[in-house]
């Protein structure tokens, strides 16, 4: 499975929802479990390679400003939601964090508890095919880029202008 396979797979699983929920994760779960070995460790291998890509201090200043806060873990949720929504969405929000404003501003969907369940289906799908999963932490060490300023409304606004707009209306 190569990338464009993978995100056939997503879009698959989301069966034209606009929204993370249960059905998608099951669709997930079910079609992860049709794959055959080597695809399902393609599949762990580019997941774990998209939510590296999108460990960034901006997107994570993004998530902070629509939950008024956002842990490491939810970060990593939100993480797993993004990838989620596919791969138009992914992309267009990690080039542009205030772009989520497009996509939702409401951190119970974008934080439902969801996130976490989907990301561990493709380690979970490995598993019950006892396959050896290589180990390694998504995300590992320190986000890309410049921390942001949490408590700073101001830098907030200026590099993101329209979920700033949003959140604060």
């Amino acid at each position: 499975m190569d990338e464009d396979g993978f995100w056939r797979l997503v879009d698959e699983a989301r069966a034209g929802s606009s929204a993370l929920d249960e059905s998608t994760v099951g669709r997930l779960r079910v079609l992860l479990d049709g794959l055959s070995p080597r695809s399902t460790l393609d599949a762990v291998r580019i997941h774990d390679e998209l939510v590296r890509r999108a460990y960034t201090w901006d997107l994570w200043a993004a998530g902070y400003l629509v939950g008024g806060g956002m842990s490491d873990d939810s970060f990593w949720d939100f993480r797993q939601w993004l990838i989620a929504m596919g791969r138009a969405t992914y992309e267009r929000v990690l080039a542009d964090p205030d772009a989520l404003v497009d996509v939702s501003t409401d951190m119970e969907e974008i934080d439902s508890g969801l996130g976490e369940i989907y990301g561990y289906e493709f380690v979970q799908a490995a598993e019950r095919k006892q396959l050896e999963v290589p180990t390694g932490e998504a995300g590992s060490d320190e986000p890309r880029g410049e921390e942001f300023p949490e408590d700073d409304d101001d830098w907030f606004a200026e590099h993101f202008p329209r979920l700033w707009a949003a959140v604060r209306a």
